[in-house]
């Protein structure tokens, strides 16, 4: 467990329901969840309980196919949904139009790449994150780094962390997220341009 004596008040409610929620969805879900961001830094100072977003890495621990990540990231949508929620009442929370959290899932392979969706080329080694299972901060992710992607390739996928983080991105009042798609075009244009990074005949 973290010792909630070194945050303040404000950072250590924010910790604690964090910790509470990701142990029940690593019970479901085999991932692990790291918490970053103004709930951490520099003890929580400035972690403001009505405005600061709570800032959260998944990675997932198996390597699935696009289907079953789709399914995956489904699945995890529901237990985010959840922590909304909870929020409200723990975190005294007022605003319920827009989302408190904000959460990346990625890949063991975005994770080797150093892959965010900002396009920061060192963002999962350079930051400090608390581990939401063993309580421990860390500068940089275990693994964050190790490898290269070509330059075509990490755009792609830096899009494809961006989806999901917006496919995630409901309120507490289930608004927000991605609409459905029902223009004329076959595929919405940012997936068109990010699969022509990966095949120039997609």
């Amino acid at each position: 467990m973290t010792e909630i004596e070194e945050w303040t008040p404000e950072a250590a409610a924010a910790i604690g329901l964090c910790e509470a929620w990701a142990e029940e969805v690593t019970a479901a879900i085999p991932c692990t969840i790291y918490l970053f961001g103004s709930a951490i830094y520099n003890g929580g100072d400035q972690f403001d309980i009505q405005s600061s977003d709570l800032d959260l890495v998944v990675v997932f621990d198996e390597d699935l196919d696009a289907t079953e990540r789709a399914e995956r990231l489904h699945l995890f949508s529901l237990y985010k949904a959840k922590l909304e929620l909870r929020m409200v009442p723990s975190l005294r929370r007022t605003n319920c139009k827009d989302p408190g959290v904000s959460i990346v899932p990625i890949t063991a392979l975005e994770l080797t790449g150093n892959i965010h969706k900002s396009g920061a080329p060192r963002f999962f080694d350079k930051n400090i994150f608390l581990d939401l299972a063993t309580g421990k901060q860390s500068l940089g992710l275990p693994g964050a780094g190790l490898g290269m992607l070509p330059y075509n390739s990490r755009q792609a996928l830096e899009y494809v962390q961006k989806v999901r983080n917006q496919f995630l991105a409901v309120s507490a009042n289930l608004t927000g997220g991605i609409s459905p798609f029902d223009e004329v075009d076959p595929l919405p244009k940012p997936l068109a341009r990010a699969a022509a990074q990966l095949d120039p005949n997609a």
